[in-house]
């Protein structure tokens, strides 16, 4: 009885995680028939105009990135990018065991395809910065620098719990070969994120809670070996930080039900009174405090273990 309850739930875990990866690709592969505003008009068309800030927002060596991509006819280059990006959530979600489905259906995914960002990217890349191998890690590394608002936490909590400073040879080369193509181009970049910011105000796709979140900064030591703790308190930290980029934080930690469906009613009330969308940190603050939560929970459960057994050997 207890093995055929056990094949019961193994198979059942097989058909949501199939499910899952098809709702995945599905929408990699419908949305550049419907969307991809990101994608068309800011990544594709600044990168093949040679213009950076307009509504590209991203270091300058990032073009490098999007150019394969972008010189494609628009469609095509949108439909592998978008399966390229699904590539990414996938093996994410493979490599830290997640949850495919709970992931798919997350609006932060839906909206990534639509709009055609690079979340996936950034999934995968962090993926690729954890690998031993030091120079594929640097890949990660670079990836991730390309949407710091995103990577900059991973690549810090990477870094010091690696100690292996090879890690930042391949980031290294890129950015100083940007310099010889562009100039000292950071200034420029700082001063086109102005405008970024202060309509991260009025922003109704944000779930920040900058600058209040800036309190939970030492709570990144605490949880010093928990990366999905420091990819919540970035996501909370940072100015602008749009829904959509939680899919990399959620590759890590899958979103459980209650949040999905939570974060999906929010969004389709927000659409219509824009006035809750201010309030779009309140789930995701509820969220990370779920999860601090069960960490806390876990280590006083380790802990009474061990006075258990303590006293018991004593």
């Amino acid at each position: 009885m207890r093995m055929t309850r056990m094949n019961l739930n193994y198979d059942l875990q097989k058909i949501s995680n199939f499910a899952g990866i098809v709702i995945i690709i599905m929408m990699a592969v419908i949305a550049p028939f419907f969307g991809g505003y990101d994608y068309k008009v800011a990544y594709r068309a600044d990168t093949l105009a040679g213009v950076f800030g307009n509504k590209t927002f991203f270091p300058y060596p990032a073009s490098w990135f999007i150019y394969p991509f972008a010189v494609l006819p628009e469609t095509l280059g949108y439909l592998i990018w978008n399966l390229v990006n699904a590539l990414g959530f996938i093996l994410a979600i493979r490599h830290w065991r997640g949850n495919y489905l709970a992931f798919s259906l997350f609006i932060g995914t839906f909206w990534t395809f639509y709009s055609g960002q690079v979340e996936g990217f950034l999934a995968g890349a962090i993926v690729l910065a954890m690998l031993p191998n030091p120079w594929l890690a640097g890949i990660g590394i670079l990836i991730l620098s390309f949407k710091p608002q995103v990577g900059l936490l991973p690549i810090l909590f990477i870094l010091i719990k690696r100690k292996d400073w090879r890690l930042l040879a391949i980031p290294t080369v890129v950015y100083l070969a940007s310099f010889i193509r562009w100039g000292w181009w950071v200034p420029a970049w700082l001063a086109a994120l102005q405008p970024l910011k202060d309509n991260s105000v009025v922003a109704t796709n944000k779930v920040s809670f900058y600058p209040y979140a800036l309190i939970l900064l030492p709570l990144l030591w605490r949880y010093r070996e928990k990366l999905n703790i420091w990819m919540y308190i970035q996501s909370m930290i940072i100015p602008y930080f749009p829904v959509y980029s939680l899919t990399p934080l959620f590759t890590v930690a899958p979103p459980p039900m209650w949040f999905n469906i939570a974060i999906w009613l929010f969004y389709l009330l927000a659409f219509k009174y824009l006035a809750l969308s201010k309030l779009g940190f309140i789930l995701l603050f509820s969220l990370f405090l779920f999860e601090v939560w069960k960490i806390e929970k876990g280590k006083h459960l380790i802990t009474a273990k061990e006075q258990a057994n303590d006293r018991i050997s004593g």
